[in-house]
């Protein structure tokens, strides 16, 4: 089931023909399967299946990268962009939440911590981000000592500052 490259289209075997799963979308559809499958788009998805057509005994996909179909099948849950993935060490079940990010107790007891990769001020559905479940938190440090002030004062009221790490404790 390996696909072999034919003047700039790639070309599949007919056995692959009849193991397709994604549909054709253009008018120009020939022979009796009229499907495909097993290819990422390298351009934008309007245009993925733009001069699919099959001839002969094979297919023909222009500007399309094809995969193997056990390499789309065992990757399913990575398909597409901009879509939410979720992946979990099988050593540790149940290690994600359910139906929330950020639980106030985080199962064995994890850190979740945020990632985001956009600036604050980009609307709610153009955000990404990754949320990260660690074992230890991605900012740690030793306690930090207390020098000499010399010329620096402070005017907090009793309490010195802190410039430790605080770690809010969970609700119990």
């Amino acid at each position: 089931m390996l696909a072999y490259r034919v003047s700039g289209a790639y070309q599949w075997r007919r056995e692959i023909v009849a193991k397709c799963s994604v549909k054709c979308d253009t008018k120009k559809r020939n022979g009796p399967d009229r499907s495909f499958v097993g290819f990422s788009p390298s351009h934008q998805r309007n245009d993925t299946a733009l001069g699919c057509n099959i001839r002969g005994r094979a297919i023909i996909l222009p500007r399309c990268t094809l995969i193997p179909v056990e390499d789309a099948q065992r990757n399913l849950y990575l398909s597409g962009f901009g879509n939410e993935f979720a992946s979990q060490d099988p050593r540790c079940p149940d290690a994600l939440p359910l139906g929330q990010n950020n639980p106030q107790r985080c199962p064995y007891g994890l850190y979740a911590e945020q990632i985001s990769g956009t600036a604050f001020t980009a609307p709610r559905h153009e955000n990404k981000r990754s949320w990260l479940y660690r074992i230890y938190p991605s900012v740690i440090h030793r306690p930090f000592t207390r020098l000499k002030p010399g010329a620096l004062t402070h005017d907090w009221g009793q309490n010195p500052p802190n410039p430790n790490q605080v770690c809010v404790s969970s609700l119990k």
